[in-house]
C-alpha cells in the first residue's frame, strides 16, 4: 500500500517539479540552495498491519556544507498526521489520502518558492546569530552588517566574562566552607552555571572563527 502510494502519487508528482530522485530521496537545485526530500519510514513502535511513512524537506545549501563540513538546513519541515507519521492500513482510503498528499505536496512547493527568501531566512535565523546559517547569509548577502554583528559579539563576551568571574569567586568560596548537606549541590549549581558560560563563549569563537576564515571569499561573490 505505502509503495503504490510511492509509486503512483510521490514520485509522479516530484517528476513534474523536475526533481532528481535516487532511492527515496529527491532533490531539486535552485542555484544557491537545494532542495531535499526524504520518503522516511517507521519501523518499529507501530500497529501491527499498519505501514506508516511522512515526507520530511529541507532547504540546504552545498556550498555552506562544503565550508562548515557538515549539512545544515536553512528550514524545513514535514508531511504527516498528528502522529508524526502518515499510516496506511486496511481501512484507509486510499482516494482521500492521495487528494490529501497532493495538497500538501502543493503547500510544500509553495513555500519553497514563495516563502523561503533571502530575507525571510535572514529573519529567521537571526535569533540564532551564531550559528553557521546565519553567518552564511550575513556574509553573502549583508557584508555591511558584520562590524554591528562583531561589536555585539564583544559586549556579549565581555559581560560573559563578568558573570563568570562572580560565579568562579562565588564558587571558591564555597569550597572554602566546611562540610555540609548543601556544600556540594550549591557547588555542582555553580560549575552547571559557569559550563553554560565556557558553552557560549566557545560558540562565539567559533562564530568569530567561521567569519574570519571565510569573509573574503563570500563577500567577494
Amino acid at each position: 500500500m505505502r509503495k503504490e502510494i510511492i509509486q503512483t502519487v510521490i514520485k509522479p508528482y516530484m517528476k513534474s517539479k523536475a526533481f532528481n530522485n535516487k532511492g527515496r530521496l529527491f532533490t531539486k537545485d535552485l542555484g544557491l540552495f537545494q532542495i531535499e526530500v526524504e520518503i522516511q519510514s517507521q519501523r518499529y513502535y507501530k500497529d501491527e498491519g499498519s505501514e506508516n511513512f511522512r515526507i520530511k524537506y529541507s532547504l540546504v545549501c552545498s556550498e555552506l556544507t562544503e565550508l562548515s563540513g557538515w549539512t545544515l538546513s536553512f528550514t524545513g519541515g514535514s508531511i504527516s498526521e498528528e502522529s508524526s507519521w502518515i499510516e496506511i492500513n486496511q481501512q484507509t482510503d486510499t482516494e482521500r489520502l492521495r487528494k490529501w498528499l497532493l495538497c500538501e505536496l502543493d503547500s510544500m512547493m509553495d513555500k519553497f518558492e514563495n516563502l523561503y527568501s533571502v530575507e525571510y531566512l535572514l529573519e529567521i535565523w537571526k535569533k540564532y546569530s551564531n550559528d553557521f546559517q546565519y553567518l552564511f547569509l550575513l556574509m553573502k548577502f549583508k557584508p555591511e552588517q558584520l562590524d554591528e554583528w562583531e561589536n555585539d559579539k564583544i559586549l556579549e563576551m565581555q559581560n560573559l566574562d563578568a558573570e563568570l568571574q562572580e560565579l568562579s569567586y562565588e564558587k571558591s568560596e564555597q569550597e572554602k566552607r566546611k562540610d555540609c548537606l548543601d556544600k556540594e549541590m550549591r557547588i555542582g549549581g555553580l560549575q552547571m552555571k559557569i559550563d553554560k558560560i565556557l558553552s557560549a563563549k566557545k560558540c562565539i569563537f567559533r562564530a568569530m572563527d567561521f567569519i574570519k576564515c571565510n569573509i573574503n571569499s563570500l563577500s567577494s561573490d
